[in-house]
């Protein structure tokens, strides 16, 4: 080889290396192997170690229980993290320590007791649970209430009586028995302060809002240490460090039972994150924030508990296949300044208060504070309210462009989906969100009042509902209503609903400006399936292309006397037609005040009367009003 061919081939060697290195990937673009946590090591520290890989980081947690420390924070070091379990959903996070050394202290009544873990430093007791599965407080009476008549004065502090001789001397002194209320849409769980067994009275902190007031309020007692009586209850002895509990209906001795107490307030923090997955996790058995010294009264909806698995600040995280149970407050909270964010394919079951909360209480003015774009989908939320009765399935406070879309709610005291925080037409940043797809059912169970399938609140224009399925409400006073915009709801359109067998009503309307009510079935919506509770100088509402099915022939109820409302093109059924009402008007004095004047009144011709999501037979007269039957088999959890 010539010294010239030498060179060259040097050279060409040279230029080719160089190249391959330009095209070979760097080890900031080749996924690093996964770390490994298994049971009994720490998920902070694999935190610690995926911040320093670079590029995309994977942690895997084997299946198991992983008993978290302190709360997992995740932050704006962990971009591009996904933290993930098997698909099973066998990697369980918990935030509760093993309670040991059981001994059957009363055989007769199947009374265990054990100490509290050690270095539990008299901290409260707020939720025990076994094999997994949440125990009840001990409370006085074991189902049912307590009443009284009285009315609650308000002051700091103040008295409220309790009959029938259940009152100790000592409840005071312990500082953690509680009475719990339940009072129209939400509650109070408060300590006692003093007892005066004479007068039969208890002082509590402060005294709950007048306009909760009912009739009979109703009440318990919780954790008094005579209330131990019944199966599945635990009684928490604070000042002795102990905990009592009569195993549940079919468990064994508690020395055979994994029972837990619940250590942390929350499992999970993402601060200020961006493209965080959480995949395929089981996060359980935490308390909450609950202030147990003070005790609260509860707003509405359970809106001072956050949630389990907390993000604040984040963009692009998502919460998928995830299962959230058995936790003190609502299971995951998408806070302050989150932005494009997802829960896909949870299921989030047997919760102390809500599934998703999304958004915050108060309006944010900075843009990078408020909260926007957030997607709710083909989640299983149910059981849930199992503490603070008052919680909702899935709600939106302050929030924009959330998408609610192919969820199933269901089974709890109170709303399945509510959207906005502000009372009366005071603008606010809740604007165009989707509520469409979801099966919403068997709500309310005769404890709280005023309740919806779907309950809107405050001025939010461009917010639809749409094409959910939404039956069987009941409530315990009054309430219970398929579709309701509650106060200065405006802006809104509820079309292509399926509303059955409410107990008070279809649809509802507290008091409200220019909302839509189109293309809905309502079926069997108790005293009249349309309800408007105030007159007001402005449109109310358009109720336009409805399917009318009512058990009784009184078809609207409440305020209909100024006509600041249009209803047309409908179609109304009811047992006797020749009877039927419009606010107390039969139909030609009605269509006379330019209402209904197109609308049918005749038989739909339903296939099944049982099951009217079936729809209807081909020669309906709905046609006639241009209805269009909404597909129910396509609603809820996909």
């Amino acid at each position: 080889m010539t010294p010239f061919a030498r060179t060259l081939t040097v050279v060409t060697a040279a230029c080719l290396a160089g190249a391959a290195a330009l095209v070979r990937p760097t080890a900031a673009a080749v996924a690093p192997e996964p770390i490994v946590v298994r049971p009994g090591e720490s998920l902070a520290r694999a935190v610690e170690r995926a911040r320093a890989t670079p590029g995309p980081r994977v942690i895997e947690v084997a299946a198991g229980r992983h008993e978290l420390g302190g709360v997992l924070r995740l932050t704006a070091d962990d971009h591009d993290l996904t933290l993930r379990g098997p698909a099973s959903g066998a990697a369980r996070l918990v935030g509760s320590r093993r309670v040991a050394g059981w001994k059957l202290v009363d055989p007769a009544k199947s009374v265990w007791e054990a100490p509290l873990p050690e270095n539990w430093g008299g901290r409260p007791v707020t939720h025990v649970f076994w094999n997994g599965r949440r125990l009840r407080c001990a409370r006085t009476p074991n189902s049912g209430w307590l009443e009284t008549t009285e009315k609650f004065v308000p002051g700091v502090p103040f008295e409220m009586s309790v009959p029938g001789g259940v009152l100790r001397p000592g409840w005071a002194e312990r500082g953690d028995v509680y009475v719990v209320c339940v009072q129209k849409w939400a509650g109070f769980r408060l300590p006692v302060r003093r007892v005066d067994v004479e007068r039969g009275r208890v002082t509590l902190p402060v005294a709950p809002p007048p306009h909760r007031q009912e009739a009979k309020n109703r009440f318990w007692i919780e954790n008094a240490p005579e209330a131990l009586d019944a199966p599945g209850e635990w009684y928490a002895d604070r000042a002795a460090g102990v905990l009592r509990l009569i195993p549940p209906p079919g468990g064994k001795g508690a020395d055979a039972a994994e029972v837990t107490v619940a250590a942390l307030p929350a499992l999970l923090r993402l601060d200020g994150c961006a493209n965080v997955t959480l995949q395929n996790l089981t996060f359980a058995e935490c308390g909450d924030d609950f202030p147990v010294d003070t005790g609260e009264i509860d707003t509405q909806a359970a809106a001072g508990r956050r949630g389990a698995v907390r993000l604040t600040g984040c963009r692009d995280c998502a919460v998928e296949d995830c299962v959230v149970e058995e936790v003190g407050g609502y299971a995951v909270d998408l806070g302050r300044g989150c932005r494009d964010c997802s829960v896909k394919r949870c299921e989030l079951r047997n919760l102390g208060a809500g599934g998703v909360r999304i958004g915050e209480t108060q309006a944010e003015a900075a843009p990078e504070a408020q909260v926007r774009g957030q997607t709710v989908s083909d989640c299983r939320v149910h059981h849930y309210g199992q503490v603070y009765p008052g919680a909702v399935g899935l709600i939106i406070f302050q929030a924009a462009d959330n998408r609610l879309l192919h969820n199933d709610v269901h089974d709890a005291p109170y709303s399945g989906v509510s959207v906005g925080w502000t009372w009366g037409y005071k603008d606010s940043p809740c604007k165009a969100n989707l509520i469409e797809a979801n099966h919403i059912h068997h709500l309310g169970g005769k404890l709280l009042s005023d309740l919806g399938g779907v309950y809107l609140l405050g001025p939010q224009p461009g917010t639809v509902v749409r094409g959910n399925w939404i039956h069987d409400l009941r409530c315990f006073d009054y309430g219970a209503w398929g579709l309701y915009t509650d106060e200065g709801s405006t802006g809104i359109t509820l079309e292509r609903n399926v509303v059955v067998d409410c107990e008070k009503a279809g649809f509802h309307q507290h008091y409200g400006r220019d909302n839509v009510v189109r293309g809905n079935l309502f079926v069997r919506c108790g005293e009249g399936t349309v309800r408007r509770s105030r007159e007001e100088d402005h449109l109310s509402f358009r109720f336009e292309g409805n399917v009318i099915v009512s058990d009784t022939p009184r078809l609207l109820h409440g305020s209909f006397k100024n006509g600041r409302y249009a209803f047309d093109r409908n179609l109304y059924f009811t047992p006797q037609l020749d009877q039927t009402t419009w606010a107390g008007l039969d139909r030609e004095r009605w269509r006379a005040q330019g209402q209904d004047r197109e609308s049918v009144l005749a038989d739909p011709l339903l296939l099944d009367a049982a099951h009217p999501e079936r729809g209807f037979q081909p020669d309906s007269p709905v046609r006639r009003i241009g209805f269009e039957m909404p597909d129910v088999r396509a609603v809820g959890a996909r």
